[in-house]
Order: structure tokens, then C-alpha cells, then sequence
């Protein structure tokens, strides 16, 4: 951690969180970040109980937003931040003591975009049952991580909005949270961020807690049916037309580049032939079965584990996957929020286009359209060119260890290493330079 702490907004969206927001906001000013560099932000979202009362109680900043959503409150706390680093907790999660150490030490990495950490069920809320279940579901679907970004999923990387954190430029480069998504809004807004070229992390030493304030299990699955009801709209967006803005200085970049190289080596021509191209439409229609696929898989697989185990987990999986099936089902009958074509920002050339030196000195570019995720132990890569996520396997989107590419130097230029051409051969194995 650099000795100069720098200065955090931290944003709260609360909407009648009384019984939650005095854990929530004691956890902040008793963590080992210094309080004067602490700038928090509680976004009153029409609460109709005693939650501002309560934040009073503390150096807080509250303002008020009167549209219902927690998009339109965390955008709005945006609006009055000082800080260059922006840090989001929901106002029913409390985090460990180096929480923000943990956390900044990546965000402060060089083109990192955002950041996720672990994000583990609390269990001082009195939903014992509920909470084990939880506690067993998100460490299965995350590897043992707790870190979102783990999650096994083909669509998209993924960075939980209930605690994580933004670099600000990032955030307003891309627009903030999408006010027209009831949910799914945080990974929108992690994979417009990823899109733009900026790295997404994990920070899995820092640890974060989330208070459930349902009503038990009724409440449970009732969430379970809007998360799948709602997700159309998440699918609808990203299946229009995207179009992209700011290509337009790659070429006076990749000149600069070439130019400044000349004097020291021979540079590759093939740097031309890796200019971005416009990205292709998708062939493939969208259709909203795809995903009430991917439930009847989960739901087939729930139920085929149970009659082999008799563990009564697998029947609650079973019911939770049924209320997710019916909401993606009945999804399609939700009005269309958004239209086309979807217009998505880049991040200025030095942060998206990736470089680097084979042993010879001639630079090479890796495919413009190549986004970074990083985890603690590993890695893996999105082609935005029709979101492929390439890795080992489609189960295991994962490439290489992360600790590899660190030896190597991936991420930074080369120092005429031998493991320079170990570096060329991996990633020309891998296609991700064209021929």
C-alpha cells in the first residue's frame, strides 16, 4: 500500500435500511482506513422510516433522490463526490477492517477499471437456514472465492454493486449505472467498463458482509422469480447493435508508436494489419429461450443431485432454480426499455490497445478488441468482437495462472528476457494475434 492514502467516496444507496445502515456505516469509520479520507455519501432513497436519523449519528453526507432505483441513487451520489476513487456498498453490508486497503492497493494498479471482492453471507441476522444455504450456493458457483467474478458463467464478467469499487474516470467514461434496469444494473456497468478497455480485478483479500432483510424464505424465492423476470431486459440491451465511440485516434496511436520505436529496432509491419476493425453484427437473432435453457439445465442438474444425494440443499436449488425459470419465461412479456443501436464508449488508445516486444524488439499488438479480467491466481480474456470469453474450457473460462503472466511481463514492456518468446508462442497459440 503507497504511504499517500488517497481520498474515497464511498455511496450508499438506503431506502428504509433502519435496521441495517448503523452496522453498515460503524464498519466504515472503524475500519484501519484513516476517517478523514473517508468522504461517505448516503443517497436517501424515499425511505419512509428512521434511516436518516440513524446516519446522522455519523460524519456522513446525506442527500436525497427521489427516483426510485438504486441506480438513479448511486449515480446521483456520484454527482456529489470529491474523491477519484468510488467505492459502492449497499446499506445492508458492513466490511472487515482493511476492506479499503485491500481494495484501493488494485484499484490503484495501473488501467484498472474495477475492482470486486469477497462478499460473504452474514450470519448475525437470525436467517440461520437461509443463510447456510446462501453460504453454500456462492461458494460452489464462485469456486470458493466469494468473488463474483469467478462465477461460472458464459455471458459476461461479472462485479457484485452491494461492495465494490470504481476508478471514477471509468465510471463516467461509460455513463454510470443504467437507470433503465431495475436489476442486473451492476453487471451492465462492469461490462461496459470491461468493453471500454479498462481492466476489471479481483481483490479477494478484502471481505465484505451482507446482512439478509427478507422475510425468510418466501422472500427468498419471490427475489429468485424478479431476478429471473427481469433479466430480459439485460439480454435486450445487449443483443441490439452496438456501435462504438472513439476509434478514431487508434491509427494517430499506433503511428506515434511506430515512430518512437524506429530508432531502437525494426518494427513489424504486421502492427498495420492489427488496426481495430469495426465490430461485426451478430448473425445469430436474439432469442430469450437461450437463458430459460441455461435454467432448465441448472434446475435438471439440481434435481439429478438430489436423487443421488438425498441432501435436502439440492431440493431448496431446485425450487430457487423453478422461480428463476418462471421469471425468464414470463420475462419477454416485460415492455422493451431500451433501443438500438447500443452506443458503448472506449477508453483512450494507451489504456485499450495492449502492446508488446517479442525478443527480437519488434512491438506487436494484441487483438484490439482483447479485455482483461484478473483474478488473484488467474486470468481470462473477453473478445468484444461478438463477447467471446476465451479460455481453457466453456466451463472453466480461465487462460493461464495470473502469476505466469506476471513472470512474463505481459502487462508492461520487455527487458530483452528468453521468456520473451515463451510469451509470442503463447499468444500465438491462442490466435490472439492475427496472422
Amino acid at each position: 500500500m503507497s504511504h499517500k492514502q488517497p481520498l474515497l467516496s464511498i455511496i450508499i444507496p438506503a431506502f428504509n435500511a433502519e435496521r441495517t445502515i448503523f452496522k453498515c456505516l460503524s464498519s466504515l469509520y472503524d475500519s484501519d482506513y484513516p476517517n478523514e479520507l473517508l468522504e461517505v455519501i448516503l443517497v436517501d432513497n424515499n425511505s419512509t422510516d428512521e434511516t436518516t436519523l440513524v446516519a446522522k449519528r455519523f460524519p456522513v453526507k446525506v442527500i436525497k433522490e427521489t427516483r426510485q432505483g438504486r441506480s438513479f441513487a448511486r449515480n446521483t451520489g456520484v454527482s456529489h463526490s470529491q474523491a477519484d476513487f468510488l467505492f459502492f456498498l449497499d446499506a445492508d453490508v458492513y466490511v472487515e477492517s482493511d476492506y479499503f486497503d485491500q481494495m484501493i492497493e488494485v484499484l490503484q494498479r495501473e488501467f484498472v477499471g474495477g475492482v470486486q471482492g469477497k462478499i460473504i453471507p452474514s450470519d448475525i441476522d437470525g436467517q440461520a437456514s437461509i443463510n447456510k444455504y446462501r453460504m453454500r450456493t456462492i461458494e460452489a458457483s464462485t469456486q470458493e472465492t466469494f468473488c463474483l467474478l469467478n462465477l461460472k458463467v458464459m455471458e459476461s464478467p461479472m462485479i457484485n454493486s452491494a461492495a465494490c469499487a470504481y476508478r471514477k474516470e471509468a465510471f463516467e467514461l461509460v455513463g454510470g449505472f443504467d437507470g433503465a434496469l431495475e436489476r442486473h444494473e451492476d453487471i451492465d456497468l462492469s461490462r461496459r467498463v470491461s468493453y471500454s478497455g479498462y481492466y476489471l480485478a479481483s481483490a479477494e483479500k478484502a471481505q465484505a458482509s451482507v446482512i439478509y432483510h427478507g422475510e425468510g424464505w418466501a422472500s427468498y424465492f419471490k427475489r429468485s422469480f424478479a431476478d429471473g423476470y427481469t433479466k430480459i431486459d439485460y439480454i435486450r440491451k445487449w443483443s441490439l447493435p452496438q456501435k462504438w465511440l472513439g476509434l478514431d485516434e487508434d491509427s494517430h496511436y499506433f503511428q506515434s508508436v511506430e515512430g518512437e520505436r524506429k530508432s531502437e529496432h525494426q518494427v513489424s509491419g504486421r502492427i498495420k494489419d492489427l488496426f481495430p476493425k469495426k465490430p461485426r453484427k451478430e448473425k445469430k437473432s436474439f432469442t430469450p429461450f437461450h437463458y430459460a435453457w441455461w435454467a432448465i439445465r441448472d434446475l435438471s442438474s439440481a434435481l439429478f443431485n438430489f436423487l443421488k444425494s438425498f441432501d435436502p440443499y439440492f431440493i431448496l436449488l431446485f425450487i430457487n432454480h423453478v422461480c428463476k425459470l418462471t421469471g425468464r419465461v414470463l420475462g419477454p412479456l416485460r415492455a422493451r426499455r431500451h433501443h438500438g443501436p447500443l452506443e458503448l464508449k472506449m477508453a483512450a488508445p494507451e489504456i485499450r490497445l495492449k502492446k508488446v516486444f517479442v525478443k527480437n524488439g519488434q512491438p506487436y499488438f494484441l487483438k484490439p478488441t482483447l479485455r482483461f479480467v484478473l483474478l488473484t491466481t488467474k486470468i481470462y480474456l473477453v473478445d468484444i468482437d461478438g463477447h467471446r470469453i476465451l479460455g481453457e474450457s466453456p466451463d472453466y473460462p480461465h487462460l493461464f495462472s495470473y502469476l505466469n503472466f506476471q513472470q512474463l511481463g505481459l502487462f508492461k514492456d520487455f527487458d530483452g528476457d528468453s521468456e520473451e518468446d515463451m510469451v509470442f508462442e503463447i499468444l500465438n497459440f491462442m490466435k490472439l494475434l492475427k496472422a
